[in-house]
């Protein structure tokens, strides 16, 4: 072999191998050769541009992110023993709930069931009050009456303050006119002047009084000076 073949045998030499008698794709690399031709050639490395072996990378990259993201899919997803025991929490959450609506409306009923029992015993009560009320007033009154009639009947002796009046009231004016004067005995025994404007004014309201209250009007005029005071003051507000 020549030495001209011999250096382009060191430096590299590929291909079918026939003309060595040797097997396909057999390559015989010179160590300085072949750093001179990387060193010429560097936009390739291991036999690949740098962008393919960029490209290569992303791939790569973008296959590991599908992987993970696939992974995190897969652990995201709940399983069947999840599942169940989320549905058991729901299954519990929708009982305590059940049971609290059901303790609420056992509440209310017993709120309205004691409710209507204290309608009904109030009622009760305030029959009962009225009752009472109603007989006390009653004998009051009986009392009073009484009382009353026994007055009256102390001072039958004497001119009743009202007839008094009456008469006044009705009788024709003499030419002094309202300033006539009539005189009244009290029970007590002290005594009042009762003029024609007092006297008309003291009918009158007896007049208009309901029968229950003019037995008590007959009795303030009767009974003494303050009283008599008293009715007339009423008399000459109220007419």
């Amino acid at each position: 072999m020549s030495e001209e073949s011999k250096s382009t045998v060191n430096e590299m030499m590929a291909g079918d191998g026939a003309a060595l008698s040797m097997p396909p794709a057999f390559v015989f690399v010179n160590p300085k050769s072949h750093r001179r031709y990387k060193k010429s050639n560097q936009d390739k490395v291991d036999g690949r541009t740098k962008g393919a072996k960029t490209m290569l990378s992303r791939i790569q990259s973008r296959k590991k992110m599908k992987e993970e993201l696939d992974t995190q899919i897969v652990e995201a997803a709940p399983s069947e023993t999840e599942r169940a025991q989320k549905q058991i929490g729901q299954m519990k959450k929708l009982g305590r709930s059940k049971d609290l609506q059901k303790k609420r409306d056992e509440a209310k009923k017993k709120m309205q069931s004691k409710t209507k029992e204290m309608d009904v015993l109030m009622k009760a009560r305030m029959s009962d009050f009225k009752k009472k009320a109603s007989d006390q007033t009653k004998k009051l009154k009986k009392e009073e009456t009484e009382v009353t009639k026994e007055i009256m009947t102390e001072s039958t002796a004497q001119q009743d303050a009202l007839d008094v009046a009456l008469q006044v009231a009705t009788s024709e004016l003499n030419p002094s006119g309202e300033s006539s004067f009539a005189k009244i005995t009290f029970g007590d025994g002290s005594q009042q002047n009762l003029d024609n404007f007092s006297a008309k004014r003291i009918a009158a309201c007896y007049a208009q009084l309901p029968n229950e209250h003019q037995t008590q009007f007959r009795y303030m005029l009767n009974k003494d000076a303050a009283t008599y005071q008293s009715a007339l003051d009423f008399a000459v507000r109220n007419v």
